[in-house]
């Protein structure tokens, strides 16, 4: 049979874990700015955090697909207006270089503009001779 100082240990130590799984989720509430919801079960609650992360991050990863999609039209078709894109028939003739330019937002707000550069031939563009 246990002792009661090794059973006091292991409640000891159990609650310790459920604090460590209380902070840790308070941190992460926090960081994102929300409130989750608590029961009376740290890891669960703590399980329902992770899972509320990975829900996040997928909406997340889509938004930016569908920005990146938009950006590429928009950028496609202001080529087709200012003349580096030019449809011939069945034909696109590329008569400048295709440069595009980022304006990215770091998380301190500070700002970088990236600069690509790309071949026709990396969008998709077959060289017609």
């Amino acid at each position: 049979m246990l002792s009661h100082n090794y059973r006091y240990k292991i409640n000891q130590g159990m609650q310790a874990a459920s604090a460590t799984y209380r902070k840790a989720k308070r941190l992460i509430e926090k960081s994102l700015g929300i409130a989750l919801p608590s029961t009376k079960y740290p890891s669960e609650d703590f399980q329902e955090t992770v899972d509320f992360i990975s829900d996040l991050t997928d909406i997340k990863i889509l938004h930016a697909y569908e920005t990146g999609l938009n950006r590429g039209l928009k950028q496609a078709m202001l080529w087709l207006a200012d003349g580096t894109l030019v449809v011939q028939g069945d034909e696109i003739i590329v008569r400048k270089p295709l440069t595009v330019k980022v304006n990215r937002r770091r998380s301190d707000n500070s700002h970088q503009v990236l600069e690509y550069e790309f071949e026709p031939e990396d969008i998709g563009l077959g060289r017609v001779d």
